[in-house]
């Protein structure tokens, strides 16, 4: 099964400090705004991020997605990496609280005619989004892209969506939707009570 990675609400979201990326990799650099899957690691140095959360209480999370980027931690990025190394780079980043990586997911989906044109529809006159894949093509991308969706999206397989959880890493959740920009409302899955 393929899944949609969303930032779990429940942790800190992140956000790159513009200023500081204008000034480690210059003014013309719109990493912070690019979604198009095109390799930094060249010219990458060590940029900060800001954390926040309206919940006081929220803690950081161990990874984190935000405009098709993938935060993970340095603890997440030990069960992680086996997964990812091949499929994008790892983009130091530093925070108040410590270290980590942006993730750079440079795997698309139509590599290997992974996605399905004719299930596929996105109609922005209506709103109506759907994303289907060939998971046959896919079946050795733990994680990839598509242009479908203008690169915003992070989908993952299976065994990737299983790394996470089998090691209690913190601040994803997993959308079958995988037209949906908005993770699942837990919810609106709840029985109303009396």
């Amino acid at each position: 099964m393929i899944y949609r990675i969303h930032r779990d609400r429940n942790y800190k979201a992140f956000s790159i400090q513009n200023k500081d990326l204008y000034e480690k990799l210059g003014e013309n650099c719109t990493f912070h705004i690019d979604r198009t899957p095109q390799p930094y690691l060249k010219q990458w140095k060590t940029i900060k991020l800001d954390f926040y959360s309206d919940n006081k209480k929220a803690a950081l999370p161990d990874l984190a997605e935000n405009n098709g980027r993938l935060f993970i931690s340095d603890t997440a990025i030990l069960y992680l990496k086996p997964h990812i190394e091949k499929f994008g780079e790892r983009l130091p980043v530093e925070h108040k609280e410590g270290k980590g990586f942006l993730f750079n997911c440079l795997s698309l989906a139509e590599q290997v005619d992974g996605l399905d044109y004719e299930k596929s529809v996105d109609d922005p006159y209506t709103g109506n989004s759907f994303i289907s894949f060939h998971e046959d093509k896919l079946a050795g991308f733990p994680i990839f892209k598509t242009s479908f969706d203008s690169f915003h999206g992070i989908f993952c397989s299976e065994q990737f969506k299983v790394a996470i959880e089998e090691n209690s890493l913190k601040g994803a959740v997993f959308g079958v939707d995988l037209g949906n920009v908005f993770p699942p409302d837990e919810d609106a899955l709840k029985p109303l009570s009396n």
